[in-house]
């Protein structure tokens, strides 16, 4: 699981609009890098200590902005205009 893949220190709670990407590289030997990147600035890449494997996207609901597993995370209080992905 991901603990510490972080975006830049860019303050997204603003009032602004803002465009936030999550890459997920190729799985490497016993690891998986991560890259937030937030209005085109990217964050340090996280490697993982483990491999992540595939992401499988099914029927079920997906969450965007949900309170995080640490008692000091917020959730997101605002809007998105627009979400989406893409497999490579």
């Amino acid at each position: 699981m991901i603990t510490a893949a972080k975006g830049p220190k860019i303050d997204v709670a603003d009032g602004n609009w803002h465009t936030i990407t999550c890459i997920k590289y190729a799985d490497g030997a016993g690891s998986t890098g991560v890259q937030v990147i937030v209005d085109g600035v990217a964050g340090n890449l996280y490697v993982s200590s483990q491999v992540i494997g595939d992401i499988v996207f099914t029927n079920d609901a997906v969450d965007l902005g949900g309170q995080g597993p640490k008692a000091n995370k917020d959730s997101i209080d605002g809007q998105y205009t627009s979400v989406s992905y893409s497999l490579g």
